[in-house]
């Protein structure tokens, strides 16, 4: 497993830092963008609203038979999650040296 939590999916399966490489960690999201200028107040809702769906425990189950895990967060730390993937994969792109297209 390459989160820093062990998968709910497969308990008895050590994480990648507990196999003996620590620092590694590599998870993949989903999430909602929208446009430049889209007013604060509606974003807000729209967090509000979705947030409140994926709580429902029908939503749940859903979402974890197919392996994954809900995990709704703010606009803020969503944008800060985004721009880190970026700068992270960015070092990883120039590291190894492969051309962009």
């Amino acid at each position: 497993m390459t989160s820093a939590e062990r998968f709910f999916g497969l308990p008895e399966v050590p994480t990648t830092a507990e196999a003996g490489v620590p620092g590694y960690a590599f998870t993949s999201w989903q999430g909602l963008v929208a446009p430049a200028g889209v007013p604060l107040p509606v974003i807000n809702r729209l967090n509000a609203e979705i947030a409140a769906i994926l709580a429902e425990p029908a939503t749940i189950e859903r979402i974890r038979l197919v392996g994954n895990d809900p995990s709704p967060s703010s606009p803020e730390a969503f944008k800060a999650r985004i721009a880190a993937d970026i700068d992270k994969w960015t070092k990883v792109i120039d590291a190894a040296k492969i051309e962009r297209i």
